[in-house]
């Protein structure tokens, strides 16, 4: 018998934009984050043609959609409205019913937004904010836990795999593993980075993660990481864990030398106990849409999915 699949979409790195006329908004690190702001990061990401991408989402008419965070570019409450008001018509307005999203150091830009959780007050309901970390039975026995792993981190953007993180996931997801036939783990930040493909070396991303790897380790079962942080698409198969695949949502409305952006995201079906992949862009030129199947990789595998014909 065939098995209803669960259709969801992975989409990260937005980045919506805003500059602020209030003075006090430039206090301590959003000071330096506006000026890069002014000076790069607003003629790099196209806000104006997130409706572009809201639409073709809306088409899909999937059953969740998954925002692995940096909704934000300096964690402004306008900021989050703009993304509000793009997305919100489209979890509202198709299938998909539910909307987790994960936060990504943008969206928690300083430590009083981190503190005040003002990216869980600033996106309402019809997303689900994640606070710390949840485990949810998605449809069809897929399982998925959600962390957020910003932290406090002065000028620097790195994120943070707690003890807290560790323990509920000791508790809640290990003891859980026969009712879930693949783990699907959203997550901003990753631990493993395919080797040669950043242009720079941004250190240690995710601190704190060698114990979490070590306990995905003892899940036999299919894993995804769904993240963001580095604005390049692809899919990797993690050289520490097995079956364990990266899947970083690169950023769709960024612009790329003088490409438009391609507005891409990633889908994934869950189908006859197997999760399959599949990366959307629009292309540049045209503006018309393409999708493809993507080949899960093999451990210490790397699949480019930022640039393909």
């Amino acid at each position: 018998m065939t098995q209803q699949p669960l259709r969801a979409l992975h989409i990260g790195d937005l980045h919506f934009w805003d500059i602020p006329l209030n003075p006090m908004a430039y206090l301590g690190k959003r000071a330096a984050g506006v000026g890069n702001l002014i000076y790069k990061r607003s003629r790099q990401f196209r806000k104006a043609i997130a409706p572009q991408l809201a639409s073709r989402v809306t088409e899909l008419d999937v059953d969740t959609i998954l925002f692995s965070g940096d909704f934000s570019t300096t964690s402004l409450a306008s900021e989050f409205a703009q993304a509000t008001r793009v997305f919100e018509p489209v979890v509202e307005n198709t299938n998909s019913k539910v909307a987790y999203v994960v936060p990504g150091n943008h969206d928690c830009y300083t430590k009083s937004d981190l503190g005040a959780e003002k990216f869980a007050r600033c996106l309402p309901a019809p997303f689900i904010p994640v606070r710390g970390i949840e485990f949810v039975m998605l449809n069809q026995g897929v399982g998925m836990v959600a962390i957020n792993a910003t932290t406090s981190n002065g000028m620097d953007s790195f994120g943070r795999i707690t003890e807290e993180h560790l323990q509920f996931a000791r508790e809640k997801v290990l003891p859980a593993q026969d009712q879930f036939k693949a783990l699907w783990i959203l997550c901003h930040f990753p631990a493993e980075e395919p080797p040669g493909v950043l242009r720079h070396d941004r250190g240690d991303q995710l601190r704190g993660s060698e114990p979490l790897l070590d306990l995905l380790k003892e899940i036999p079962q299919p894993k995804f990481w769904l993240h963001g942080h580095h604005h390049y698409r692809w899919a990797f198969g993690s050289p520490k864990v097995p079956n364990l695949v990266w899947l970083n949502a690169g950023a769709p409305l960024m612009m790329r030398g003088k490409t438009r952006p391609d507005l891409g995201f990633h889908q994934l079906v869950f189908m006859n106990d197997a999760t399959h992949l599949y990366s959307h862009r629009r292309d540049p030129a045209s503006g018309d849409w393409h999708h493809k199947a993507v080949p899960v990789p093999d451990q210490n595998e790397y699949v480019n999915l930022q640039d393909w014909e």
